[in-house]
């Protein structure tokens, strides 16, 4: 059986490359509200698991530490545990905000792949070219 040299228009891959660069770049412009929104709820989440301690309750463990060096030096920082059941105060908020690292990575391939295939005569890539871009997409 003969194998189908499979061919996809290179402007039709170029335009998707483009999309998905526009998509990723949208997103780390996002990403310092993202990360500002997630701390926020962090932070009443905090509140609210400060505020469900009982000030009259004995704490199950205390911990008592006297750094020698770092901001906390020539103090005593105590460490007091409190077990509070989650269905009392919720889960800690997740944080679903992608890295910008792995997305400026990305983008930065992108960017070259495009660049590369803008630089190409040929009309048409291979659908294994096509395959090890798919990954980008």
């Amino acid at each position: 059986m003969a194998r189908a040299n499979v061919k996809i228009n290179t402007a039709k891959v170029l335009d998707l490359l483009r999309d998905k660069a526009k998509e990723i770049a949208k997103q780390l412009a996002e990403l310092p509200a993202l990360e500002k929104k997630h701390k926020e709820a962090v932070e009443a989440w905090k509140k609210k698991v400060i505020a469900s301690i009982p000030k009259t309750q004995k704490a199950t463990e205390v911990e008592i530490k006297t750094p020698t060096w770092g901001e906390n030096a020539g103090k005593v920082v105590v460490e007091i545990t409190y077990v509070i059941p989650t269905n009392k105060v919720g889960e800690r908020p997740q944080d679903n905000t992608p890295s910008s690292y792995s997305l400026k990575n990305k983008l930065s391939e992108l960017e070259q792949t495009i660049k590369l295939l803008e630089l190409t005569d040929d009309q048409q890539v291979s659908a294994t070219t096509y395959r090890n871009l798919a990954d980008l997409l």
